[in-house]
């Protein structure tokens, strides 16, 4: 079977817990008597942890050039992890079992994302028809956890959650054993990983792309809460959520074309101003019609930064030292800056409900002024040589 082909499947198996996750998890959290603020800390604490864990376990798998084999044992140690959330009682065993989770879970994506590119590189396969395929699961989950879900039944939640992390495990053994394909290259090393992190062209892009992505920290944490609190269904809640990937699956479909025209900066730009508007929209309760079109912004706003990261770190990192950056972007961006705003969001939906998508709207804003001095200030190339 062609690499393209395995990695598709397993993207399209790696999707469906966070398909599940990311929308409804918080119900559960609240059908468990958490409050928003209880419900923030969960959901940011294991980010803030990822921060350390993350880059940790990308090298651990580097030096040993066998990303399946640490791909595989995160995700049974996910299963472990997940399954005690159904002897779980109150706030602390919660969030005990969730650092657990979500810093070992999380950490599968930048090592599939650094495969994923390193064929890019070496075989010329186009990510985004690839990449596509999580999309296409997660809707697929998000959408089928929303008809599943009724009153009195979350616990089907943790189900498809474990069911996900099953499946991922299963189709892990389909990837290549090895990572690293040429032996004699030099392993990666911190010191090196310190050079990319340093270097002000790379710290920018960061800035930009975390802060387009970490606006959708408030959405990712109380959207489906939201939502129920201005009467949608959970069957609509999924549909809203599977809107949006349907709008990111399409934009993946012309991906090669747009890094083309806007380049990978250029595409951040793109995204945070997609961000300022959805954000704009969303505060103020709109009515169906309107938030549909909202969520559709998803596919500028989320899926042209994903773009431009992926291609960025492609085109500005030397390969040697690819998987590294893949995991330190993942690190600072979805785990410091995410994890931030994810912690402001629950004082937040609870001091302004809707009107916490404002704020949003100020930090994609940020995001769009960053990537503007960036894209300025970087000429296209390799910002730091491989030792």
């Amino acid at each position: 079977m062609p690499l393209a082909a395995r990695l598709g499947l397993f993207y399209a198996a790696v999707f469906i817990f966070p398909g599940v996750h990311l929308p409804f998890f918080p119900v559960w959290l609240g059908a468990q008597a958490l409050t928003p603020a209880q419900i923030s800390i969960v959901l940011s604490g294991a980010m803030l942890l990822r921060i350390l864990a993350g880059p940790a376990l990308a090298f651990l798998a580097d030096r040993a050039e066998n990303r399946r084999g640490m791909m595989l044992a995160l995700a049974a140690v996910s299963f472990c992890a997940a399954a005690l959330y159904f002897l779980a009682d109150g706030f602390l065993p919660i969030f005990l079992i969730s650092l657990v989770l979500m810093t070992r879970y999380p950490s599968i994506i930048p090592m599939t994302e650094s495969l994923a590119m390193r064929a890019v590189r070496e075989e010329g396969m186009d990510y985004g028809r690839v990449r596509l395929w999580g999309s296409v699961s997660f809707i697929v989950a998000s959408y089928a956890m929303g008809w599943w879900l009724l009153p009195g039944r979350e616990n089907h939640i943790l189900a498809a959650m474990l069911f996900g992390i099953a499946l991922t495990f299963s189709i892990g053994f389909l990837l290549p054993a090895e990572g690293r394909k040429d032996s004699a290259a030099p392993p990666l090393s911190w010191a090196n990983a310190l050079k990319v992190l340093r270097h002000p062209v790379f710290l920018g892009f960061v800035l930009a792309a975390g802060l387009t992505q970490s606006s959708h920290a408030f959405l990712y944490a109380f959207g489906s809460l939201n939502w129920q609190r201005l009467g949608l269904s959970e069957t609509l809640i999924g549909f809203l959520w599977a809107l949006g990937v349907v709008a990111e699956i399409s934009l993946f479909m012309a991906s090669a074309w747009l890094a083309r025209v806007f380049g990978p900066v250029g595409l951040v730009v793109l995204a945070a101003g997609a961000g300022v508007l959805r954000w704009l929209i969303t505060a103020q309760e709109p009515g169906l019609a309107i938030l549909c079109f909202a969520q559709a912004l998803h596919g500028l706003s989320f899926g042209a930064a994903h773009l431009g990261a992926m291609h960025f770190i492609a085109r500005a990192v030397a390969p040697e030292l690819a998987a590294t950056a893949q995991s330190l972007y993942a690190a600072v961006s979805g785990g410091i800056m995410m994890a931030g705003f994810m912690a402001l969001s629950g004082p937040l939906y609870e001091a302004a409900q809707s009107t916490g998508f404002y704020v949003m709207a100020g930090v994609a804003l940020m995001g769009a002024g960053a990537a503007l001095i960036t894209w300025r200030r970087w000429q296209g190339g390799l910002l730091v040589e491989a030792a």
